[in-house]
């Protein structure tokens, strides 16, 4: 694994549980730039430690005690302008960067599996080109009547049957299986961190 996962994570989203930001990992200098006398610097040592801990989460073997924090979240309540608290949770930077990691693994087979019907993921601006086409084909004048629906599932993801998941996981992507399985069994822990009117 190469920091460049890392690098290109967001840095604008707020701290996680770890204290850290996805912007420090980016200021470690790549250890090609490194002379071979100068190998066993802290940088590299961070370096090093990072890619084992990212190699350990993705084997699923991180200890039991420790997986709450790893794969729990910050919590920030932002302020709805009807009213109300809208919670928004932030993964650990070490899940995310290890998710990203994931992704990159098996994203040109997901989008084999997901194609055609699926744009939100692994095509380079797919839900913006379905959305100029949607507008597109309803200024479009039409001799007959069109029909265009559009679905919004309601919190798709805290409804779907987990077990269901991990099985396509287990069965489509077995490489990511045992951070998948591991991420998705532990309760994890929140805290709030800020709230925003």
């Amino acid at each position: 694994m190469s920091l460049q996962t890392a690098q290109d994570q967001d840095v604008d989203l707020p701290t996680s549980l770890a204290a850290l930001r996805c912007n420090i990992i980016k200021r470690i200098p790549k250890s090609s730039r490194i002379q071979v006398a100068q190998a066993l610097t802290h940088t590299t040592i961070v370096e090093v430690s990072l890619c084992r801990l990212v190699q350990l989460m993705l084997s699923g073997k991180v200890p039991d005690t420790v997986c709450p924090l790893l794969y729990g979240a910050s919590l920030c309540a932002l302020g709805k302008k009807a009213g109300g608290i809208r919670p928004i949770a932030v993964g650990s930077t070490f899940r995310r960067l290890t998710a990203k990691v994931c992704v990159r693994r098996v994203k040109e087979r997901a989008v084999q599996l997901l194609s055609p019907g699926k744009f939100g993921f692994g095509v380079r601006n797919g839900c913006e080109i379905v959305s100029h086409t949607v507008r597109r084909f309803c200024a479009f004048p039409h001799t007959s009547s069109q029909i265009v629906c559009k679905v919004d599932f309601k919190n798709a993801f805290n409804s779907m049957r987990r077990d269901v998941f991990l099985d396509m996981v287990r069965n489509h992507f077995p490489e990511i299986y045992s951070f998948t399985f591991q991420c998705s069994t532990n309760v994890p822990i929140s805290f709030l961190t800020a709230t925003v009117a």
